[in-house]
């Protein structure tokens, strides 16, 4: 009966953490709603079984981080919304089995950079349309050039005119859409 289950909403229930057993046996899953809980963990493989799972709304919450197989196991998400925690760090190859993922909203955390090996490295998620990044305290330099240069390529960085740098020092105050890419490289180390 559990295993069939293909949408759960969770939201305003004080959740405070997402351990490995917490959706155990929920392999028809596709919507999974944590929004405005007080999640400020996930342990790794907690979706292991939702493969089929497209949706994940986890904003408003107060994770910190993404690790590396957080999202294992969501080979079929297209879908993340992730806005409104205070997230400052997404490891390195945290979305490496999101190859569907086509929207991502991170606005509104504590994140200064996003590297490009969150993502399989060898494989840029082409299928990504849309990356919200507002209101983070970013640093525009070289770290963020492939972003930039993918930006209204492959993907779209949404509120490119109100998402404002916080650093270097020479960007800051300026938006995403005013700088160049030339002036990314300038900065930092790469």
């Amino acid at each position: 009966m559990v295993s069939s289950v293909t949408h759960l909403y969770l939201s305003s229930n004080n959740l405070k953490q997402i351990n490995q057993t917490t959706f155990k046996g929920l392999y028809s899953m596709r919507t999974l709603t944590l929004s405005s809980n007080k999640i400020e963990f996930i342990a790794d493989r907690s979706f292991e079984d939702m493969s089929l799972l497209t949706y994940l709304f986890i904003s408003s919450n107060k994770l910190l981080y993404i690790g590396k197989n957080t999202l294992t196991g969501l080979k079929s998400m297209t879908n993340m919304y992730a806005s409104g925690n205070d997230i400052h760090t997404i490891e390195n190859m945290a979305f490496w089995e999101q190859d569907n993922l086509e929207t991502l909203h991170l606005s509104s955390n504590n994140l200064k950079t996003l590297s490009k090996l969150a993502f399989d490295p060898n494989n840029l998620p082409t299928n990504l349309k849309e990356l919200r990044l507002n209101s983070n305290p970013l640093e525009c330099d070289c770290g963020l050039v492939w972003l930039k240069k993918a930006d209204n390529s492959w993907v779209t960085v949404w509120s490119a005119t109100t998402t404002v740098c916080t650093g270097p020092a020479e960007l800051t105050g300026r938006t995403w859409d005013s700088l160049t890419v030339d002036e990314m490289i300038n900065h930092g180390e790469c």
